[in-house]
Parts: structure tokens; sequence; C-alpha cells
């Protein structure tokens, strides 16, 4: 052992007078000790100026350059990562154009600000796991498009101010505002605060249902949230596209309803002319008149060679108590199988205050 400035080295080399010695003592052939409490390393190349440091403080190790210059870090003689003078840290890249560049690639960000950013030659992604619930999250730049999602089976949500706002099941389906969309596409709405707001589309159903067999059934149906219809003037608005087999009758009706027990009839088709076959549009329009009444208009849009395609009613005989969530049922009455096919149901929502 060779001690220089040390009489009792304790490793193969051992500099400096301190007395401290290395938690690795059987594996350590170089230790650096300091009577001050600051023991370093130094290597400069004088040409060029620039030092490269090793030195333990009171509270922390420390290693990097002594020089306004950059810091490699290599492995198997090639440079692995990178530490610019202004604290960009480049991994697989010499060059980071952000405070953490992964990949190989060099162009610069289109975004500015950015502080983390993965680029390579080709198909980029960064994902998160969680290990134990085996969940993981990803973005990605493709080739033609952008993806972001889940890779693995559990849904995705947005959220702001630390509240999930945007919830993507796995199904498909997609809720704004509620965390078990019904249908395709199921907006939350009518609390207090939302009548500052420009109402728009609450519900969007896609997915096709037939009545099966005789007697009215349900075919499509939405929970209208409380107090959608707050004040007087406030309303929904509907559009329903179905499908008739066979020319309607007393025994082939579509009926829309407003309310749980089912007995708010809105509208109904029985008086379409009987010839209407095919395809079938019927919009219409919920209005509050009163905390527990409402007046409804609805209107018929047959397929082009139908006799008398436009017809109009006004129904007034709804009650339905509107501080609590309301059902809006679309139902098929008739003999058959798929008689009656309701293909889509949209629901809107206009508060009187926009």
């Amino acid at each position: 052992n060779v001690g220089i400035g040390q009489g009792s080295p304790g490793h193969l080399l051992h500099v400096g007078g301190g007395s401290a010695s290395s938690l690795f003592t059987s594996t350590t052939g170089v230790i650096v000790g300091s009577q001050a409490g600051i023991s370093g390393l130094s290597m400069v190349n004088s040409s060029d100026n620039v030092e490269t440091v090793m030195y333990s403080a009171s509270a922390s190790g420390n290693i990097g350059t002594g020089t306004n210059h950059d810091l490699a870090i290599r492995v198997n003689n090639t440079t692995r990562i990178t530490i610019l003078t202004n604290g960009n840290v480049g991994i697989g890249t010499s060059a980071p154009q952000a405070l953490l560049h992964v990949g190989a690639g060099t162009d610069a960000p289109d975004t500015s600000n950015v502080n983390i950013y993965a680029t390579n030659a080709g198909t980029t992604a960064i994902a998160a796991r969680n290990s134990t619930g085996n969940i993981e999250v990803f973005m990605l730049a493709g080739t033609s498009s952008a993806l972001i999602g889940t890779i693995t089976n559990h849904p995705l949500f947005l959220r702001t101010n630390n509240t999930n706002h945007v919830f993507l099941q796995v199904d498909g389906t997609m809720g704004i505002r509620t965390s078990s969309p019904s249908a395709t596409l199921s907006i939350k709405a009518g609390e207090s605060t939302d009548h500052a707001n420009v109402g728009g589309i609450i519900h969007v159903n896609t997915t096709a249902a037939g009545n099966v067999g005789s007697g009215e059934q349900d075919l499509m149906t939405f929970s209208v949230p409380a107090n959608t219809l707050a004040v007087n003037g406030d309303s929904i608005w509907f559009e329903i596209s179905a499908h008739i087999a066979s020319s309607l009758s007393t025994s082939k009706i579509i009926r829309i309803r407003f309310g749980d027990s089912g007995t708010n009839l809105v509208h109904t088709t029985n008086d379409i002319n009987s010839t209407t076959t095919g395809h079938v549009v019927i919009r219409g329009r919920i209005v509050r008149t009163g905390s527990s009444s409402q007046i409804s208009y609805a209107n018929n849009k047959a397929r082009a060679n139908a006799v008398n395609p436009d017809f109009t009613t006004i129904e007034t005989g709804l009650n339905q108590t509107l501080s609590s969530t309301v059902t809006f049922r679309v139902t098929g009455q008739a003999t058959n199988n798929d008689d009656i096919i309701i293909q889509s149901l949209v629901i809107g929502w206009d508060p009187v205050n926009t």
C-alpha cells in the first residue's frame, strides 16, 4: 500500500491525511481523503483547459466538469449519456434539445418550453406502467398519426384541476362528466352552474335495437340528469332514426315517453299514414313550463315517397317532477321481431339562459 500524505495507507493508494476508509474496503484500490471534510480528484487536459472532477462533499458525492464543458458518460467506449453545460440531459443523443432528451433524433421539438422530449428516426413512444396493477398508458408518434391511450385493458380518463372530466371506456364508449356512459357518447348536464353555458348534445346512441315479439318494449333509454330542465323555458331536443319493416298500424307503433313510470307520452307514430314504411326520423322538443310540468313538440319525417311525410303533434299533458333524474324512453310495439328498429338516438340540451 502506498500513502501520500498518509502514514497508514489502508488501500493500494491512499492520498490525503484523512482517516476515513472506503465503504468498499475489500475492492477499493484508490482512496482520497482530506482532513478538511471535502475530498476530491481532478483530471485536467491542460492543452484544452478541460477539467473533470470527482469529489465527496459533506452531504453528497459529485462527479462532473469543473470547467465550461459538457460531461459525457460512456459505456463500451461509446457515449450513452450527455449533460450539456446548459443542464440539458441526453440519453442516446449528444445534442439534447430539452431538459431530458431521449432518443437519437436530432430535430428540435416544434413546441416551445419542452422539458421532456423523445425523438427517433421513426415511430417513437413513451410509456408509463403500474407494475402491480398491470396498467400501462402510452403516447406514440407514428409514421402518419399520433396516439395516446392505454395498451392494457383499462379505461382512459382526462382531467383538469385534478378532477376527471372525460372518460373513455375499454368498449369505446365515452362519457363527458360521467364515468358510466350508457351509449356511444354520454354527456352529463343539469347542474346549476351549467346554465352559464351554451348547452349542446348530451347523449348519442348509435347501437341499433329492434323489438322482440309483441308488446311495447324499451328499445333505447337515457337517464336525463336531475335539474337539466332547471328553470321554465329550459328544453331538451331529440332526434330518433328508425326503420319500419312493414306499414305502421295500431300494432306497430313507436312511442316516446318522458318519465320513469312510462306514463308520460311525448309522441307516438300511430297517426302516421298507414303506407309509411322504411326509414323514419322523429324530431321533437320537451320544454319546461313548471317544476313538474312540461310541454312537448314532435315532428315525423318519413321516407320521401310516403304519403303526408310531415306530421306535427303538441303534447301538453306531461307531468313529471324535474328535480330528480328522469328517464327518456323510445319504445317499439310490433308483432314480429325487428318490425321496428331504432337505429340512433341523439338528445341535446338548450338552457333558456343561452
